[in-house]
């Protein structure tokens, strides 16, 4: 009864006596303790609820983690994700914020733990020693909560590893500068090297801005209009390339342009060896000049040229050193033609190309003169025979002579004929066989004697003032010196020989040469020429070189490229022996008012057009100089480029396409989506109605019908139908 009344005072009679009072004060602490529960009091649907919160709690962490490794596992470095473009994020900020609340769940869950184990800590410290199984519970509960604690914190330990390990594979924390190159290094290349230019990491926020787009100048006077472009540089030099980004305010519409610049410094050019093949191909007998002249040898002149002629796989002697050559193809047959050019330092490189000889379609006219005389006479009579001519159609059907003395045609196979005057005389057989095909042959007769020797003529540039006794220029002093206009009876002179040191030793050989005089005096240059038949005769001129004087150099790069077109000039190099240079003065030739200025400088032509650009140097004692330049300002060419949002996805599937990454001056745009539908509007919207894999192409055409095509491939994806449960 008393310990009924000791745990419930409330029931005691108020009636009792206060003296009874004293003796229930050691029961004073019983209100602190919790209150008997009752069934289906609310204390339990409290519980209830946060037990339910924390399982919905715990089943949202673990399916957010399954999300977030699975994306962050199967990322690549570079791709894009359908979510970022949504969310208007970056891929890097997006993983980034995936790896972030990785960590932050972790932490919930690792603090939803830690919570119940320092309770159980605390129940055990101040459960009495005598509540052994209050005391044992405890501890049981402390162990538990205290391992899935450190299972908790190993596994983040792994997922943190794991995690920067991702970032590093798909370098979602590297600072990527707004272009980015490949090569990465763009200093001390070698040309011929094609850089790829990529502009996906330039710094736009696209929650911000949208990308109008992307205008890239390779400061070779090459441009570019992509995201991701690449370039080929074939020369030496400093190519300072300018990427240009016109973005839009998605707010206000407010257009703004970003400017990035990288330099690329070609230091090296490799030696090249190239040549032009003329015919290539075509019937035998097949001749075929080869022309080498426009290999290469950027540090240095060419030492020899070699050339394989007829495919066996060794150099022939006889045209060893000449640039151009000439050979003549018998036999029918493919031949291998290789050259190989050796720089003066001892660096070769070689080229091929085929030559295609075929059968012959055309008949072969021959003539020959019976007994072969070596000399023709006037008034002896010659038999000319026309029977070894051929044909590989059939007969020779018919024969036409002509003796080029105006006695009459004769159309026989053999024909007799009497020259009755001196001359030269060029006789002309045509033949016609049973396809009615022709061929011609001609044989030039002399009748009489031959005038003799050759005549050599000298002709320079700079040209010599009429009257002059003498060439004179400053040093140093360049001359082209031309034999060609050199005469010879019949036309076969086979040297030219020039002594440029009065030595009457032959310093150089060639039609023309170019010789440049280092010290100054008078010097007197001699051309001998000889023929087939070794006659020979000589000319001579006159060169005084003075000294040096004001040099205007000009160098333009580049001096040819798409408008605008912003070309460096550099007049640096000019030279004032014995004073110095005051200023330069600048023409342009596209309109603009002459300027004084610098010695380099650069100019934008903004038309399309051949500009002459000039600059005139003054010196200090009021000398003058001028160089001249030219300049070729073309169209942009017309080029197809277009973006496809999305390229994927599920059917029906519609797809919005944008061409403004085109360039050039397009007046129309012909749409095909690879269904079968077409369309000509600039910005065309289509729906894939069914899955598949569709080639979408543009073809753009300009004012000059120029036409350009691209295409893009969209894939249309079934609709996942959820499996019945």
């Amino acid at each position: 009864m008393f310990n009924f009344l000791k745990k419930n005072p409330q029931s005691q009679p108020q009636s009792q006596p206060q003296s009874q009072q004293p003796a229930q004060q050691p029961a004073s602490p019983q209100p602190n303790k919790p209150p008997l529960t009752i069934p289906g009091a609310p204390q339990k649907s409290s519980k209830k609820t946060f037990i339910l919160i924390g399982a919905i709690l715990a089943g949202l962490i673990a399916l957010y983690l399954a999300f977030a490794f699975a994306t962050i596992g199967m990322a690549e470095e570079g791709k894009d994700f359908a979510l970022t473009s949504l969310l208007g994020a970056t891929s890097a900020g997006f993983l980034n914020a995936l790896v972030t609340g990785v960590h932050i769940a972790i932490a919930i869950i690792a603090l939803g733990i830690l919570v119940p184990l320092l309770i159980s800590l605390f129940k055990m410290l101040l459960t009495k020693k005598e509540d052994v199984e209050k005391k044992k519970k405890a501890k049981r509960n402390l162990i538990i909560f205290g391992v899935i604690l450190f299972m908790v914190l190993a596994l983040w330990i792994v997922a943190f590893v794991y995690l920067e390990g991702r970032r590093d594979v798909l370098k979602i924390n590297i600072e990527y500068p707004p272009i980015v190159t490949t090569p990465e290094e763009t200093i001390q290349l070698t040309a011929p090297i094609t850089i790829k230019f990529d502009a996906t990491h330039a710094p736009i926020d696209p929650a911000v801005y949208q990308i109008l787009s992307y205008d890239w100048d390779f400061g070779d006077g090459q441009v570019g209009t992509s995201k991701i472009v690449t370039h080929e540089y074939r020369k030496k030099g400093r190519f300072d390339v300018i990427l240009e980004i016109t973005k839009r305010d998605k707010t206000t519409s407010e257009e703004t342009k970003d400017t990035h610049a990288k330099t690329i410094v070609i230091d090296n050019q490799e030696l090249t060896a190239t040549f032009k093949a003329d015919p290539q191909s075509g019937e035998a007998p097949l001749t075929v000049k080869f022309d080498a002249s426009e290999s290469v040898d950027p540090d240095g002149k060419i030492e020899t040229y070699e050339w394989d002629l007829d495919g066996d796989g060794e150099f022939d002697d006889a045209h060893e050193g000449k640039s151009e050559v000439e050979y003549e193809y018998k036999k029918i047959g493919n031949y291998d033609v290789t050259l190989r050019v050796t720089s003066m330092s001892g660096d070769y490189n070689t080229a091929t190309k085929q030559i295609v000889v075929g059968i012959g379609e055309t008949p072969e006219a021959k003539i020959e003169v019976e007994g072969e005389p070596e000399v023709f006479e006037k008034g002896v009579s010659y038999i000319f025979k026309g029977a070894e001519s051929s044909s590989p159609n059939g007969q020779i059907e018919s024969y036409e002579w002509d003796f080029g003395d105006g006695t009459n045609k004769e159309t026989t196979k053999t024909v007799s004929h009497k020259f009755g005057k001196e001359g030269i005389f060029e006789v002309t057989l045509k033949v016609v066989d049973e396809d009615e095909k022709e061929g011609e042959v001609m044989l030039e007769v002399i009748i009489g004697d031959k005038p003799g020797m050759p005549t050599a003529v000298i002709k320079t540039d700079p040209p010599i003032a009429e009257g002059a006794l003498a060439l004179e220029g400053e040093l140093p002093f360049s001359v082209v010196f031309n034999g060609g206009s050199s005469t010879d009876f019949d036309d076969n002179i086979v040297d030219f020989e020039w002594d440029f040191n009065d030595d009457g030793k032959a310093d150089s050989f060639g039609k023309s040469v170019t010789h440049s005089f280092a010290e100054e005096g008078t010097y007197t240059v001699e051309l001998t020429v000889i023929d087939a038949e070794e006659n020979y005769d000589s000319a001579t001129i006159g060169i005084k070189v003075l000294p040096q004087g004001m040099q205007a150099i000009l160098k333009a790069d580049p001096t040819n490229g798409e408008v605008p077109l912003t070309v460096h000039f550099d007049a640096s190099a000019s030279t004032n022996p014995g004073s110095s240079i005051s200023s330069y003065q600048w023409d342009f030739g596209d309109g603009t008012n002459p300027i004084l200025g610098s010695a380099k400088i650069n100019h934008k032509y903004t038309a399309i057009d051949e500009y002459k650009a000039k600059v005139t140097v003054i010196g200090t004692d009021n000398s003058k100089d001028s160089a001249e330049a030219n300049i070729v300002v073309r169209a942009i060419e017309v080029s197809a480029c277009f973006e496809a949002t999305p390229t994927e996805g599920e059917a029906p599937l519609t797809v919005a396409f944008d061409p403004a990454c085109s360039s050039g001056t397009v007046t129309s745009y012909e749409w095909k989506f690879g269904d079968g539908e077409t369309s000509n509007d600039v910005k065309p919207t289509h729906t894939f109605e069914n899955p598949g894999l569709y080639s979408v192409s543009l073809e753009v055409l300009d004012n000059n019908n120029t036409v350009s095509t691209t295409s893009v491939d969209i894939e249309v994806k079934a609709v996942e139908v959820a499996p019945a449960e």
